[in-house]
């Protein structure tokens, strides 16, 4: 099956996003739904723009770059490490 990395919209990492990715789970995949808002989750499209202006379209797209390394980084025991690719570090816990 596929690895999947599973971004959120301009409102934040909401409950849909979760069972989408649950649901590929099921179905075999293996699903990284990486949080680019840090928990902050938005109740409108102006609220999330707000947010999205706030963080910062660098900083969410070096979090988002972090996700993917994250993904892509892997030893023989599957684990996820930090994405320094050649030096891989095993993270605290992985999301």
């Amino acid at each position: 099956m596929a690895t999947v990395i599973l971004f959120h919209s301009v409102y934040g990492l909401r409950p849909f996003e979760r069972a989408v990715a649950e649901r590929l789970a099921v179905a075999g995949h293996e699903v990284f739904t990486p949080d680019l808002y840090e928990g902050r989750v938005a109740s409108s499209i102006d609220e999330g723009f707000a947010i999205k202006e706030e963080i910062g379209w660098r900083a969410l797209c070096e979090r988002a770059e972090r996700a993917g390394c994250r993904a892509a980084c892997r030893c023989r025991s599957r684990r996820l490490f930090d994405g320094r690719c050649g030096r891989c570090q095993p993270l605290a816990e992985a999301t």
